[in-house]
């Protein structure tokens, strides 16, 4: 009887055993897999709303910093996604410890964070002088992406190329951008060569080349324009980047319609090219 108890134990603990080991053999989650499984947070607002419903489930979205407190590597960030009103927008307080190699978070940058959300709590860190009500985030990973200096100022970027010994300049606006879980969406954004008064007051300016597209947070974008033609453009950190296009741009000036009531004889369309090619853009 007691040798079947013996073997009865010795079984049941080497089961233990295996499942032990076994455990503590499984590989940790991939950091690819972890940014995978977070879900993207679209509309702040909405989430904030209801906020339960994603409490212990990983989340990411795309915020501005507002204040950063802590010591060493061990940081509480506070953001929001606009750092112009406060007042009416979520706030987010995300534990984060800085990796190796990992610069220093400020006022005013653009991050990505990926992370558990906990809870709704107060702070008075928030916002100076008094205390807010804040979501609270265990953050595994901030990713910075580069695409905020295409919106920086008035979102315009200038190309600019040389005809007949002049340079010439060419401005992308890009507007309507909303953040996608990887990068940035613009539904509206132009082309726009500047008007030139020397082509004569009697035409209209040149009308715009409209186009959509998006960026990704590394910087990589293609953008389809509304006549079906495509240019990619290229950014990183700095005000600068690169734009590519296989067909030219073409811009055309008509006669103002006013000039021919009155008997003016009218005249022929301007017609205005920027050549194919690659060009730096600067924002």
């Amino acid at each position: 009887m007691m040798t079947k108890i013996i073997k009865t134990f010795l079984a049941c603990f080497s089961a233990v055993l295996v499942l032990f080991i076994s455990g503590c053999n499984s590989p940790m989650q991939s950091e690819e897999s972890y940014k995978q499984e977070a879900t993207f947070i679209e509309n702040i607002n909405d989430f904030a709303a209801k906020p339960d419903e994603f409490k212990g489930k990983k989340v990411q979205t795309v915020l501005t910093v507002t204040n950063v407190t802590g010591k060493n590597n061990d940081l509480t960030i506070y953001a929001a996604r606009s750092v112009m009103s406060l007042g009416n927008n979520p706030v987010f307080m995300l534990h984060y410890k800085l990796k190796d190699g990992e610069s220093q978070l400020k006022r005013g940058d653009v991050i990505r964070f990926f992370g558990e959300y906990k809870q709704l709590v107060d702070s008075t860190e928030a916002a100076p002088g008094r205390s807010t009500r804040v979501l609270e985030c265990d953050v595994k990973y901030i990713t910075r992406p580069v695409w905020p200096v295409i919106v920086s100022g008035i979102g315009m970027g200038v190309i600019s190329y040389m005809k007949e010994g002049s340079k010439l300049d060419t401005n992308l606006f890009f507007s309507g951008g909303e953040i996608t879980a990887d990068g940035i969406a613009f539904q509206k954004g132009m082309v726009k060569y500047p008007y030139k008064p020397a082509i004569g007051i009697d035409y209209e300016p040149f009308p715009e080349l409209t186009f959509t597209g998006a960026v990704s947070d590394a910087g990589a974008g293609t953008f389809t324009c509304e006549n079906g033609d495509t240019f990619t453009l290229t950014v990183d950190g700095s005000r600068t980047g690169t734009l590519a296009t296989s067909k030219d741009f073409v811009f055309t000036a008509t006669q103002i319609e006013q000039f021919v009531r009155h008997g003016w004889e009218p005249r022929p369309p301007v017609t205005q090219i920027v050549p194919a090619g690659t060009y730096e853009i600067k924002f």
